[in-house]
């Protein structure tokens, strides 16, 4: 989790910090840029980011990013590492936009404005449940279904 820490500090992207979680390969989307800490979903048996209005079971989390520079990336099916929960423990902590989180936030679920990001104002495409209140920019949430079977 050390690594998770580092680029949550530095790109404020989602991160576990609690829960037991496992690395897993699996095959990327075509053309689509990823940057490490993304949560990732399933498309058509690929990887792709999930974003706004996203109500699909979240898989896990880039471990490395996927940019347009990249040697892979128009490469359907390179292998993509991820971090997967292995269980329904796993919180994760993640900046918060559109809205600022409150203390009475927790046990709200909310939706992404992108990847990286819970919608503040999104209580309809829900993704994560808010567990606890860091700032008004930040919290720790649980993944609302996560495809553990993945893991």
């Amino acid at each position: 989790h050390l690594f998770y820490v580092f680029i949550h500090l530095s790109h404020m992207a989602f991160a576990f910090t609690k829960g037991s979680t496992r690395l897993r390969s699996f095959p990327k989307t075509a053309s689509v840029t990823i940057t490490a800490g993304d949560l990732l979903i399933m498309t058509s048996g690929a990887l792709a980011t999930a974003l706004n209005n996203t109500t699909t079971t979240v898989v896990g989390i880039a471990v490395k990013g996927v940019a347009s520079t990249d040697g892979d990336y128009a490469t359907g099916g390179a292998r993509l590492l991820v971090e997967v929960p292995a269980d329904k423990s796993c919180v994760l902590s993640a900046p918060v936009a559109n809205g600022s989180l409150l203390t009475t936030s927790i046990g709200v679920k909310f939706g992404l404005t992108s990847a990286g990001a819970v919608d503040f104002a999104d209580t309809t495409d829900v993704v994560v449940t808010c567990t606890d209140f860091i700032s008004a920019s930040e919290g720790l949430f649980s993944l609302d279904e996560t495809a553990q079977w993945l893991s």
